[in-house]
């Protein structure tokens, strides 16, 4: 067995409750992005076809839905990635409508990424991809936020979830959500966590805490300080 295929071996052994999304499977189809071919695995021993789970409304079922087929043992942890900071640049250009100098920061966010080792797209397919599929999409100083958003939240798959959490959470509080459309219906339902509880040990060790976590529901009506809240 191969390291990287002994590191999704384990994972799956030890958790086996993850299914692959439909909602980030329609983000890439609707772009004709290629890593949708790398992005996904069947489940160990279901055949060759992919099955995706409806966010929200998934069967609650072990070893039925597709898996991620990126899960490498090789893969770095990112502090800051090379691509995250480019991201960052096309975000910054695109609201100073600088739409040349961000057309050019996203290219290179999406070549950096279609290049990781768990990716391991060329510079080639990258552009074409570029060229292709994403330019045509840059035209305003919105939708050029909008599409590097999106960009870079497909980038962050999977290495990078938290980071891509926080972005969310930052369009939200800048009244732009929509320009991550999720799934789920319970983000329209105002079931989005806007935060991380207490800790389990503070909550059930320390009263003050146990009474500011409460039933654990302020995680969805109370912001983070930098997004307005008072916590």
């Amino acid at each position: 067995m191969e390291p990287h295929q002994k590191a999704r071996f384990i994972h799956l052994q030890d958790r086996d409750y993850l299914g692959a999304s439909t909602s980030l499977h329609k983000k890439l189809t609707d772009r004709d992005d290629p890593r949708d071919d790398v992005f996904f695995e069947p489940y160990p021993g279901t055949g060759d076809d992919l099955l995706f789970a409806t966010s929200g409304s998934n069967d609650q079922a072990q070893g039925k839905y597709s898996i991620s087929a990126i899960s490498d043992i090789e893969a770095p942890t990112y502090l800051l990635s090379y691509h995250e900071i480019e991201f960052l640049k096309a975000e910054a250009y695109a609201r100073l409508d600088q739409l040349d100098n961000a057309k050019a920061a996203l290219k290179k966010a999406i070549t950096a990424a279609f290049g990781k080792v768990n990716i391991g797209l060329s510079a080639a397919i990258a552009d074409t991809y570029f060229t292709d599929k994403v330019e045509s999409k840059l035209n305003t100083k919105n939708n050029a936020l909008k599409e590097n958003m999106v960009q870079k939240y497909l980038a962050f798959y999977e290495e990078e979830a938290v980071e891509a959490y926080n972005d969310y959470r930052r369009l939200m509080a800048k009244g732009e959500k929509d320009f991550i459309i999720l799934d789920n219906p319970f983000t329209s339902s105002n079931k989005f966590p806007l935060r991380f509880t207490y800790g389990a040990g503070d909550v059930t060790t320390n009263k003050n805490v146990r009474d500011a976590y409460g039933d654990g529901n302020y995680v969805y009506t109370e912001n983070v300080w930098w997004a307005g809240g008072t916590r």
